[in-house]
């Protein structure tokens, strides 16, 4: 095991002393020095509260809520690292706008309160809000003498939206995002069919002719001659049998088949009843459900269903 030797410097004191003599009040005359220029310059504080500062749009004063917007999702109270979010609320019905449709839900917002105290201005509850309730405020006045009046509630973060000044303007250089362009599909090419021995194959884009029973083409300025000689052999035709008295044979046109008549499925009868017959019908199936030992919310759940089925005049599941 190797021995750790200590060793001793001897230093000479006397080097030391006289710099300490020749620097003596030297660290005094630089700090008058730049009292006298400070003093000496245009004075740049501001004068609060006679005078208040400009401060830029992204400044982080306090949290102000725009109440219309907030649906009570709870997602700031629940990301909120410090838990100075309180929120409150309950749920409405709001009435369908066609009968017999199920009457919606929505919340209400109550109590929506942040404690200042607690608060480390940290921005994630302006920042997970999805749909735009919180926003940043330069307002920076709203100091108490007591910490448990730094507890703000809904009205006065309400107060602070209108000192929420609006975004800066867009960089007119700045480019937008960048889409990614699909490659335009081109259309298939067309294979002609193999030409068979004599013939020429069509060019691309060119119909070829059509041909006859023996497979020659034909030429497409002598179709027109073709079809007038077909025509005034088929008037020969019709001049003949007309002298002889002979009809000539028609062919039969093809009757449509009678198809089997399905059998009528039966019919479930819909009887409207009146409004106070409904509602009998909806009583009786909450005593029914009430003395088979249901829940209560569960037989008037049921018995608004009966009295439903009773307007419209529909039957229920077992009936």
């Amino acid at each position: 095991m190797a021995k750790t030797e200590i060793v001793k410097l001897d230093i000479d004191q006397t080097p030391l002393r006289e710099i300490k003599k020749t620097t003596l009040g030297t660290g005094l005359l630089k700090g008058l020095q730049i009292t006298m220029r400070h003093l000496l310059s245009r004075s740049v504080t501001v004068q609060y509260p006679d005078e208040k500062d400009v401060l830029p749009a992204r400044s982080r004063g306090v949290i102000a809520l725009k109440e219309e917007n907030c649906t009570v999702c709870m997602l700031c109270a629940k990301e909120c690292p410090d838990w100075c979010i309180y929120i409150d609320g309950h749920k409405e019905f709001r009435q369908p706008a066609q009968e017999g449709k199920r009457a919606k839900k929505y919340n209400v917002l109550d109590r929506f309160a942040i404690d200042y105290a607690l608060c480390m201005y940290c921005g994630i509850c302006v920042e997970v809000c999805p749909y735009d309730a919180l926003f940043w405020t330069p307002e920076y006045e709203y100091a108490e003498h007591d910490i448990t009046h730094l507890t703000h509630e809904m009205d006065r973060l309400s107060d602070w939206m209108y000192t929420v000044l609006p975004p800066d303007e867009l960089d007119p250089a700045a480019t937008g995002p960048e889409f990614k362009t699909l490659p335009q599909r081109t259309a298939p090419a067309v294979a002609t069919p193999p030409a068979s021995d004599g013939e020429q194959p069509t060019p691309a884009g060119e119909v070829a002719a059509p041909k006859t029973d023996q497979g020659e083409p034909t030429d497409p300025a002598a179709v027109p001659e073709q079809e007038a000689k077909v025509t005034e052999e088929a008037a020969e035709a019709i001049d003949t049998d007309v002298a002889t008295g002979e009809a000539a044979p028609q062919e039969e046109a093809p009757q449509p088949k009678e198809e089997a008549p399905t059998p009528s499925e039966p019919q479930a009868e819909a009887t409207a009843v009146s409004e106070e017959e409904a509602e009998e019908i909806g009583r009786k199936v909450y005593e029914e459900e009430i003395g088979k030992g249901s829940d209560p919310r569960v037989a008037e759940g049921r018995r608004k269903a009966a009295v439903l089925r009773a307007r419209k005049g529909t039957r229920g599941p077992g009936g």
